[in-house]
């Protein structure tokens, strides 16, 4: 990736506070401003072995919830229907992690946002089901 100062600037830079999605985060503020070119050709190779965080689901999961938290903070004027979607991967991440209350309000927002969202509507009954085992 490519940053002009001006756009890094804007979005803040990458948050310190995040152990990844940090550059998705940055990706995301960039966009609301800035145009993307994309290019073809791989210009890096991207490794991974067994210590990853992409190899720990988990991990993942927690650092997604709180990446997109940090992304609901700092886009509060955004559309309804990327709103809905960005509540229904927090909700997502929610379940993965066994969080049947924060799914269920996750999905719950995300209907309230864009009440058609059907798969969000399943996930619904499937937090509330979870939920109410816990």
């Amino acid at each position: 990736m490519v940053l002009r100062r001006e756009a890094a600037l804007y979005a803040g830079g990458f948050d310190e506070n995040l152990r990844s999605l940090e550059d998705w985060v940055c990706w995301t503020k960039v966009s609301r401003k800035f145009l993307f070119h994309y290019v073809e050709e791989p210009l890096v190779q991207y490794r991974m072995h067994g210590a990853s965080l992409s190899h720990n689901p988990t991990g993942m999961a927690t650092n997604r919830v709180k990446a997109i938290r940090v992304l609901l903070e700092s886009l509060s004027d955004i559309d309804s229907r990327p709103l809905a979607t960005m509540l229904y991967s927090l909700g997502m991440s929610h379940l993965e992690l066994g969080q049947g209350r924060d799914a269920l309000s996750a999905f719950a927002k995300c209907l309230a946002a864009y009440p058609v969202h059907l798969r969000a509507w399943i996930r619904l009954c499937q937090a509330s089901a979870f939920a109410l085992k816990a």
